[in-house]
């Protein structure tokens, strides 16, 4: 089902005119987007979901690795969202959505009403005892991957318990995605995604040097990711 919304948003776009946008088969007039709400429902979430929650909006059983953007930080999701639209940092999922993000549609005051709408939303709650809710497979994982965020000095940038820093900087991890989570940290350990090079900044150079990336194994990742998706506390 989420699959299916993501390309009825998402395919085949085409910038038809200056007002106008194309999202699969349906012309989208700019002159009807009129608040930031309207351009959420109708370009985020498809696929991010209406709550923001990415996956975890859509039920358990969906795996896309779309994040949660839900109660991020605004300078940070600004950040990456200029990315977007520079091409500095594109989707491996979807080509569309990249042309998308990048067109001029996406000004500077639109990124920045985005990333203080999704700022104000309500960040996904967990509890205290969520420890106590994962299946024996995952337990022995997620000791390992707390020991690996404690280890990497992740609270640093993260917080603790990757609650996230309200500095524009680390973004929130606590109850991430974790297959979005292992696929970041696959990217960052490689340097490299689907798309080709991307270049060194200095949040890269941080992943790569300060918590020493390159040194962890593929299940060393898992680990992380598994640790920070079922992390106990509430942000």
């Amino acid at each position: 089902m989420k699959k299916l919304i993501c390309i009825l948003f998402l395919c085949n776009f085409n910038l038809l005119a200056q007002d106008t946008i194309k999202v699969g088969d349906v012309e989208v007039n700019i002159n009807d987007l009129k608040t930031t709400k309207d351009i959420v429902e109708k370009f985020c979430a498809g696929c991010h979901g209406a709550s923001g929650y990415g996956d975890r909006a859509y039920g358990p059983d969906v795996h896309f690795a779309t994040p949660s953007i839900a109660g991020l930080d605004k300078r940070y999701f600004a950040r990456q969202l200029h990315n977007f639209k520079s091409q500095v940092r594109k989707t491996e999922h979807s080509h569309e959505m990249n042309e998308l993000m990048s067109s001029e549609f996406f000004t500077k005051k639109i990124i920045e009403d985005l990333a203080k709408y999704y700022e104000d939303m309500p960040a996904l709650n967990l509890q205290k005892d969520a420890v106590d809710k994962i299946s024996a497979k995952l337990k022995p994982s997620f000791q390992k991957g707390k020991k690996l965020f404690e280890e990497k000095s992740c609270a640093a940038c993260h917080g603790q318990n990757g609650v996230g820093l309200k500095t524009g900087e680390g973004p929130y991890l606590l109850g991430q995605n974790a297959l979005y989570v292992e696929q970041r940290l696959n990217y960052y350990h490689d340097l490299i995604d689907l798309e080709g090079e991307r270049p060194i900044d200095y949040h890269i150079n941080i992943m790569r040097n300060i918590a020493d990336i390159t040194k962890l194994t593929s299940q060393d990742m898992k680990d992380l990711a598994v640790y920070l998706e079922n992390a106990g506390g509430v942000r």
